[in-house]
């Protein structure tokens, strides 16, 4: 069941990717910082993720029978 939703959803995904027209929008100039801003932010963020991962193995290993 969970397969045939992703097929579906990626189905829908390609379909709608493959349609898009272009948009003639406006970016400010604050659309620049905002990205970096919000790249660091998910790099910082996973790597946050990956410490607490990685505390879990070691303590996983670590343990005494």
């Amino acid at each position: 069941m969970k397969n045939n939703l992703f097929l579906i959803t990626l189905a829908v995904v390609s379909v709608l990717d493959l349609t898009a027209r272009p948009a003639h929008a406006y970016l400010d100039p604050g659309v620049g910082s905002y990205a970096v801003q919000v790249a660091i932010a998910g790099m910082a963020g996973a790597l946050f993720a990956l410490r607490g991962f990685w505390a879990r193995l070691l303590t996983h290993f670590r343990r005494k029978p």
